[in-house]
């Protein structure tokens, strides 16, 4: 019997100015980078840095230079919110 490899839903490509930019605003803000949030067993939205106050989420921040978050990304985090009872703010940089 032959095993199929699962295909990755999210292919990581960033230059390099962001994965810097990303790693300088998580050691401002003493966030965690990159850390998939779920729904359902599946990765809905991975925010370049999540910040915690007292071990509950309230901040993310995307670093963007040229395009900014799509619908689609905040109708994920909107919906993993009210699933999980969580108020937070999303930020662009």
């Amino acid at each position: 019997m032959r095993q199929q490899k699962k295909k990755h839903l999210f292919e990581k490509i960033e230059s390099g100015y962001h994965k810097y930019a990303v790693q300088e605003l998580a050691s401002w803000v003493n966030g965690i980078i990159e850390q998939p949030f779920y729904i359902e067993d599946s990765i809905a939205f991975i925010p370049d840095v999540a910040c915690y106050e007292n071990g509950i989420l309230t901040k993310i921040y995307e670093v963007v230079h040229s395009h900014s978050i799509n619908g689609k990304k905040l109708g994920l985090i909107n919906d993993w919110c009210y699933r999980n009872a969580t108020e937070l703010s999303v930020f662009e940089v």
